[in-house]
C-alpha cells in the first residue's frame, strides 16, 4: 500500500478545494526537496497537497536503496489517486500532479493503462523527467551496467545526485532491478495515449546527464504540452535548482488549477 503525506489546505471553509498530488523520484521520502518546498506554499494558499512515497526504499544509515519495479510503482500510483477520488473536501476537477525523474515513465504508464482513479488530470508538472533506461546517461555506462549485473562484478548501481553527496547520503538501485529496468520506456507507452487537454508543462536542464534532454522533450510533445510549457534551463543539470524552476512552476499551476497567489515564501 502507498505511503503518503499530506499537507492541509490552510483555508477552511466547506467548499471543495483543488489538489496536488506529488510523485518523487528514487527517494524514500519527499525528504524536504523541491516538491514539498512547493507543497507548503501551495498549502498556504488553499489547495490540498498530498506526497506519494513508493514501496521498495530502504533506509540503512545514510544508505538508500530503491527497489525498483514498475508494477508495484504504477500500482502505487493508482493507490494515491485512488485516495484522493475518496476526499470528500477535493475538487476532482481541478487536480494536478507534478512528477521528478523516474516518476515521468511511471505517470506515462499509468495513463496510457487508465491506472488514475477516473481522474483526468487538469495540469502536470514534468521536472526532469526519466522515461526509459535507454536514455538514461551514455550508452557506454548502461552498457557497463548490463556486463556488470551479467558477471557479477557489482551489487548495486550507484544514483547517488549533487545534493546526496552534499547530505552524506549514497544512494543506490540494486543491480537485480536492472533487467525491469530495462524493459521500461515511456515513450513507448505514450504511443497509445491521445492528449485530452490536460496542460503540461516540462523543465529540462540542458546539462542533463542523466536523462537524456532530448527525451524529455518528445516527451512533453507526446503529452500533448504546448511549445511554450517546455521550459529549458540552459545551464542546469539533472537536479534543476529549485530557486529557478519555482516561480514558473508555481505560475503555471496556479493559472490552470485556478489558484488565488497571495502569498510568497
Amino acid at each position: 500500500m502507498v505511503s503518503i503525506k499530506i499537507y492541509p489546505s490552510a483555508k477552511n471553509g466547506q467548499e471543495k478545494k483543488p489538489a496536488i498530488i506529488g510523485m518523487p523520484g528514487f527517494v524514500g521520502t519527499l525528504e524536504g526537496g523541491r516538491i514539498e518546498k512547493l507543497f507548503k506554499e501551495f498549502a498556504y494558499n488553499g489547495v490540498i497537497c498530498i506526497g506519494m512515497m513508493y514501496d521498495g526504499i530502504e533506509h540503512q544509515g545514510n544508505k538508500v536503496i530503491c527497489n525498483f519495479n514498475i508494477n508495484t510503482y504504477i500500482k502505487n500510483m493508482q493507490e494515491a489517486f485512488e485516495m484522493i477520488s475518496r476526499m470528500p473536501n477535493v475538487d476532482t476537477n481541478r487536480i494536478g500532479v507534478m512528477a521528478s525523474s523516474i516518476s515521468g515513465a511511471v505517470f506515462a504508464y499509468g495513463l496510457a493503462d487508465n491506472r488514475t482513479a477516473g481522474i483526468n488530470p487538469r495540469s502536470y508538472v514534468a521536472i526532469s523527467p526519466l522515461v526509459a533506461w535507454q536514455y538514461y546517461k551514455t550508452p557506454e555506462f548502461r552498457a557497463g551496467a548490463e556486463h556488470a549485473i551479467k558477471a557479477g562484478i557489482k551489487k548495486d548501481l550507484i544514483i547517488t545526485s549533487v545534493y546526496d553527496a552534499k547530505r552524506g547520503i549514497e544512494r543506490v538501485l540494486p543491480l537485480s532491478c536492472l533487467k525491469g529496468i530495462e524493459k521500461v520506456d515511456g515513450l513507448r507507452e505514450l504511443e497509445s495515449y491521445s492528449p485530452n487537454g490536460m496542460e503540461v508543462m516540462t523543465l529540462v536542464g540542458c546539462l542533463d546527464d542523466t536523462s537524456s534532454p532530448e527525451s524529455m522533450r518528445k516527451y512533453h510533445e507526446q503529452l500533448g504540452g504546448k511549445p511554450e510549457d517546455l521550459v529549458n534551463f540552459e545551464m542546469e543539470g539533472h537536479a534543476i535548482d529549485f530557486n529557478k524552476m519555482r516561480v514558473p512552476v508555481t505560475s503555471f499551476l496556479e493559472r490552470t488549477l485556478g489558484i488565488h497567489h497571495s502569498v510568497v515564501v
